[in-house]
């Protein structure tokens, strides 16, 4: 087999058993996997468990395993003198494993047609990815004394601007005070259906665009003209019906649609309404960031979302999903936010962790999850809802529940007014 040495393997296994005090050191920077001979990876595996068991790992507790050719364990120990050596046994076998695993990957890439040409790309930079991580294992670890610089000169810039946020301003000061900011995150906001969470995603992008932070904005339900006329009646504060209507034609409101569309068509701000292709959407986000300097995306909604072999199940595409955006997050480094949409079974209740819908996958892999909770209006006529964001979910934060008000007339969210403030658009 090429990129394969089979004494080097049986190398690493002599060091093992010989001092087994360095199986742990053996097994932080190997794999089962990286060996080419199933034989060699029973043997890894074996005094892996052995070792976990805290019994001795040696010739005689191997040889009564039944893992395959008893007389080859027994030369495991005449390989090598000592175990001292092992950490260079160890990174040949690595590096090898590295190669094999590099030349299949560009192997695949070989036979690509027009049809699967972006699927095959998005797989490649993800599996190019995963063996990135892998190598890490080759080179040296940094220690917190290392790191330290970096972190003092990030406290430094901080003392500079203080109260300014980390991370992308979100417009909502309540929410950016959970949060400090959008943060280079997989961020999901779940919601029952016409609850409002795409209103809330316009009126984030639109916020997150004023502060000069250039976005996309995949809407896979509506089109961007629909999207527009929202964000248009938002900025304005006139109601969407008499914009659609036709009741703005001359006067104030017609002065201040006018003025809401100026302002909207200089954000640095785009909508894309034709794709629904998890690959075709990773391509776009992946080039926009790269070569056009884009500094977040938004998919409005992850239900709609689709991978290229339909027979799977729902599921399992699901998962394929939520891992190309989690893998397309880590490599990009900037926010991806995601909304989602809850079943009806959550009608009446806080929705919760337990509700995204299809496939824990979200759940998991996630980095921040929302919830928009509200009590539907009775009223037609109603001005204001009160809304709950309840945040289930943060890897470097609190979670809580940050207050709301939805005006369906304008289709647009606002802080509620916190204790000691006066009320105020």
């Amino acid at each position: 087999m090429k990129y394969a040495d089979l004494e080097l393997e049986k190398a690493v296994l002599g060091c093992m058993v010989v001092d087994n005090s360095i199986i742990l050191n053996v097994a932080n920077f190997l794999q089962d996997d990286d060996f080419t001979q199933e034989t060699n990876r029973k043997i890894y595996r074996a005094i892996i468990g052995l070792n976990a068991e805290k019994r001795a790992a040696d010739i005689v507790a191997l040889g009564v395993m039944n893992l395959g050719n008893p007389g080859y364990i027994a030369t495991l120990s005449d390989v090598v003198p000592s175990g001292v050596n092992w950490d260079f046994y160890a990174k040949k076998v690595k590096n090898l494993s590295l190669c094999r695993q590099f030349s299949g990957i560009l192997q695949e890439g070989i036979d690509t047609s027009e049809r699967d040409v972006l699927e095959k790309i998005n797989n490649t930079a993800r599996r190019m990815l995963s063996l990135a991580d892998r190598s890490g294992a080759s080179t040296k670890v940094k220690t917190l004394k290392e790191v330290m610089p970096r972190i003092c000169d990030r406290l430094t810039e901080a003392t500079k601007h203080k109260g300014e946020l980390w991370g992308i301003d979100t417009g909502f000061q309540n929410l950016n005070e959970y949060l400090c900011g959008f943060q280079a995150e997989y961020i999901i906001i779940g919601a029952r259906p016409s609850i409002g969470k795409s209103a809330f995603g316009m009126n984030m992008a639109v916020n997150m665009a004023k502060k000069k932070h250039k976005g996309v904005y995949f809407q896979l339900e509506m089109t961007d003209e629909a999207m527009t006329f929202r964000a248009i009646s938002s900025e304005s504060g006139i109601n969407m019906k008499m914009i659609k209507g036709g009741f703005i034609d001359s006067g104030k409101p017609l002065q201040k649609v006018m003025g809401a569309m100026e302002t909207l068509a200089d954000l640095p701000l785009a909508i894309e309404d034709g794709m629904s292709d998890i690959h075709d959407i990773a391509a776009r986000i992946r080039y926009l960031v790269r070569c056009e300097g884009y500094e977040w995306a938004m998919i409005d909604h992850l239900s709609i979302v689709r991978t290229r072999n339909n027979r799977v199940p729902r599921n399992e595409q699901h998962i394929e999903i939520s891992g190309i955006i989690r893998d397309l997050r880590k490599e990009l480094r900037i926010p991806i936010i995601c909304l989602a949409q809850l079943g009806r079974g959550t009608e009446g209740k806080p929705p919760s962790l337990a509700d995204l819908r299809e496939t824990g996958s979200y759940e998991q892999d996630a980095d921040t999850v929302m919830f928009l909770h509200r009590d539907r209006a009775e009223d037609m006529n109603v001005t204001a809802i009160p809304t709950d964001l309840i945040i289930s979910k943060q890897r470097d934060g609190a979670c809580g529940t940050v207050k709301l008000i939805f005006m369906p007339q304008i289709v647009a969210f606002k802080d509620a007014a916190r204790e000691g403030q006066n009320e105020s658009r």
